[in-house]
């Protein structure tokens, strides 16, 4: 693939790198996560997005949410648990869809 750089020149991209089916899979995964997400409580999102999106760590979100990292790390297991399950059902119900084991 080529790809134009600064001023209309054009350089090689390694046959690594993500070429557009590559993306197009990528963005796609990326929605269906959304949705997924977006199926859980309040609660469960912001614990999900802060340890997996923000790489925070029990003990940095136990003092946001003002509660001890036992409870946030047992809080985190259920979030994980009704995340895994709304995104087989996501999955389950994407066009095209087959059977999901997660």
């Amino acid at each position: 693939w080529w790809t134009s750089l600064d001023g209309g020149k054009f350089d090689w991209i390694d046959a690594k790198a993500d070429m557009p089916p590559d993306i197009l899979e990528s963005q796609e995964l990326a929605m269906l996560v959304r949705s997924a997400l977006s199926e859980l409580p309040p609660d469960y999102q912001t614990l999900l997005l802060a340890k997996y999106v923000d790489n925070q760590l029990s003990e940095k979100i136990a003092e946001q949410m003002d509660c001890s990292e036992t409870a946030v790390r047992s809080k985190l297991a259920r979030a994980r648990k009704a995340f895994r399950k709304a995104l087989k059902k996501t999955i389950s119900s994407a066009p095209g869809a087959q059977e999901v084991s997660l």
